[in-house]
């Protein structure tokens, strides 16, 4: 089986650009760019769709290294979107061991720097498939930075820019391949509170007349340990504590701490639930401060949603994945995944990148996961739905294990078979106008008794970071140009990212 006309232009798009999107990918992997820092991956990227006749708007929102990026005019209107944000302290050589790039560097071990390639290869065949077959409609691919911080889309949708989307196709790098994860996996929301304790420091020789600030952060933390099992009647749910005291490092030995912070993520299935989660944490806040005698301030930070899913689109893209199939992993790729299992302690297998089966949406029981995402934003905006391409190890979920693999073409096949599943969907809602209609129809029953509110508290300014200097990148490269490298990538690595390395530096120039 296999596809014909726009579809087939958008497929062969990709197949013979898979070094333009891969280069892509090499370069957002060695700008190693923390959440609000992506000034350089938004910026390759933005370069690239408007050498290839989008029209860009950049810094949307306030978020300075956010974009929109438009082809086409008129109706429909279908969206997907781009993540490219590395996370702290995550960085992983291409071996199959533990060896950071550099100690603390942001690193992809899910694979944004392929999210965000795959996207862009997908719009920009989309883009060449209307062109060649003037197929009318609206395009738009959405630059949403900080996803792991659940700030980027909580705060373009606040301003409106997912507005008057008809539907949105996006992808994630997962255990399996399909068009079901919304339907298939119990997806959770995530909620984040900070608590900053505000006492009197003194001589702690005589403490009286002092406030301990840190007692009552520990106060506040025995609570919430006390009471975090009897909160909502949820068969699992997590409350994590991560006691941030900074401030006290400025304090010398001889002087309890006037001031301390702890921030606290919840995991729960709805965000109705961290409603009450939130209420007795701030509870065991305000009490630890009232019994310590020191002021508390009680914040929420950000937090996400559960999905909403569209059976309608799921099977609409089910279709082109049958046509398109799984990632195709080579030996290679197989028996570096097999030396990882090996590494972790995992079974040995000969399919360690998960199951290659495809199953049609709605199919399966839904399994249980501790998964949150802002992706899930979109499917309050319009019909959504969620591509899944193997990567990810079938022993669970992302760490070191996964980012090792992240410039081989286990990520290659990954990115480059969502971006086929991507174009040929959004290609598919263009010209299928009751296709489209039935999913704004199960998108209106399901969302007509939800209100969509960001969890950032109304009012705040957008957050925002300084780039990092050039000093940052140069580092980069040359601790990963003098670092191990599997012998099985060895011949591919060294050509392919010497061209991303020099594309880095042009920039430093």
């Amino acid at each position: 089986m296999s596809f014909s006309g726009e579809k087939q232009d958008a497929v062969r798009w990709i197949d013979d650009n898979q070094a333009v999107i891969t280069e892509l990918s090499d370069r957002i992997w060695l700008f190693a760019e923390p959440a609000l820092q992506e000034y350089r991956a938004a910026a390759a990227i933005v370069e690239l769709l408007r050498k290839e006749g989008f029209t860009v708007e950049t810094g949307v929102a306030g978020l300075e290294t956010s974009f929109v990026a438009t082809y086409g005019s008129g109706y429909p209107v279908i969206g997907s979107f781009a993540e490219y944000e590395a996370v702290d302290g995550t960085s992983q050589m291409p071996v199959p061991y533990k060896q950071q790039v550099l100690p603390g560097l942001a690193g992809c071990y899910d694979m944004h720097h392929g999210l965000g390639a795959g996207a862009v290869g997908a719009a920009i065949a989309i883009k060449h498939a209307m062109e060649a077959n003037q197929i009318p409609g609206t395009f738009k691919l959405f630059g949403t930075p900080a996803e792991k911080n659940a700030f980027g889309k909580n705060v373009m949708a606040s301003a409106g820019v997912f507005d008057g989307l008809d539907a949105c196709v996006g992808w994630h790098p997962s255990d399996e391949t399909g068009a079901d994860w919304f339907l298939s996996s119990q997806i959770r929301c995530n909620n984040q509170t900070a608590h900053t304790f505000d006492g009197v420091s003194v001589y702690n020789a005589m403490p009286w007349g002092g406030n301990n600030a840190l007692h009552a952060l520990e106060l506040t933390d025995v609570a919430v340990n006390f009471i975090k099992d009897s909160i909502i009647p949820a068969s699992s749910y997590p409350i994590i504590a991560s006691i941030l005291n900074k401030e006290y490092a400025d304090y010398a030995v001889s002087s309890i701490p006037g001031v301390a912070k702890s921030t606290y993520i919840s995991r729960a299935m709805t965000r109705a639930e961290h409603e009450k989660i939130q209420e007795r944490i701030f509870d065991c806040a305000n009490g630890a401060a009232l019994a310590m005698g020191v002021k508390v301030s009680n914040e929420v930070l950000t937090g996400t949603w559960e999905p909403i899913p569209n059976l309608v689109l799921a099977r609409a893209a089910h279709k082109n994945v049958e046509v398109i199939g799984a990632p195709r992993f080579s030996e290679t790729d197989v028996e570096f995944g097999k030396l990882i299992q090996k590494a972790i302690g995992a079974p040995q297998t000969d399919t360690p990148f998960g199951t290659l089966q495809l199953a049609p949406p709605g199919t399966r029981p839904v399994r249980n996961t501790m998964i949150t995402t802002d992706i899930t934003t979109f499917s309050y905006k319009c019909p959504f739905v969620m591509i899944s391409t193997n990567y990810l190890g079938a022993w669970g979920m992302p760490d070191w294990s996964t980012a090792s693999f992240s410039l081989s073409n286990i990520a290659h096949q990954s990115f480059l078979t969502a971006a086929k599943i991507i174009s040929t969907t959004v290609l598919d809602l263009l010209r299928d106008r009751p296709t489209l209609d039935a999913a704004k129809a199960e998108f209106e029953e399901r969302t007509k008794d939800v209100r969509w509110y960001s969890p950032i508290p109304e009012g705040r300014p957008v957050p925002k970071r300084d780039p990092l200097p050039p000093e940052h990148y140069e580092a980069v490269i040359d601790a990963f140009h003098n670092g191990p490298k599997w012998e099985g990538w060895e011949p591919e690595l060294s050509g392919r990212m010497a061209t991303a390395a020099q594309n880095v530096l042009q920039q430093n120039a």
